[in-house]
């Protein structure tokens, strides 16, 4: 099975502090793995180590066999830190926005909207669409012009040649 993270005798330092010492495990695709210990004991830093965060005192990290600070690495995970910092004035949307850009091709619409973009593409009208989703009509239109604002086009036939283009629907 395919290795996504290892650690082969990894090692942080910090002053004084010997935080990680001398640490190696291997997280193969598929396997659920929960890090466990004492407060102090160094999960968090090895949590940050696995993520190009920080950097090794001694030792190697590699995620998809690559190094974690890589950009096609950095594409492949996500996580969710103790402690973040947005700027409270941010609205949800524009978060997402925010995090959508960190990517090459954010992907943009929800798994409803694919769906609606796809019957429009098989030449399905809003009536029809609205009788098969068991949506009103004026939801419908409200999810088209969703959509189009997304993905930032004018009508639907631009939507539907971007959605095809980057395998949405």
């Amino acid at each position: 099975m395919e290795k996504v993270i290892e650690l082969t005798n990894v090692s942080k330092q910090f002053q004084q502090k010997r935080a990680v010492n001398d640490i190696s495990f291997t997280i193969k695709k598929g396997e659920a793995v929960a890090i466990l210990g004492a407060n102090g004991a160094g999960k968090t830093t090895t949590i940050l180590l696995m993520l190009g965060l920080l950097q090794p005192s001694k030792g190697t990290v590699h995620l998809f066999q690559s190094e974690p600070k890589r950009k096609e690495v950095r594409e492949k995970i996500g996580s969710m830190l103790q402690e973040t910092s947005v700027m409270d004035s941010l609205k949800v949307k524009e978060i997402i926005k925010l995090v959508q850009s960190y990517y090459p091709e954010p992907f943009p619409l929800t798994e409803r909207e694919q769906e609606i973009l796809a019957l429009v593409a098989a030449g399905k009208t809003v009536q029809e669409i609205s009788s098969t989703l068991y949506l009103s009509s004026g939801t419908i239109r409200n999810y088209i012009s969703e959509v189009l604002n997304k993905l930032e086009v004018k009508n639907r036939i631009e939507a539907i040649s971007k959605a095809q283009n980057n395998g949405w629907i």
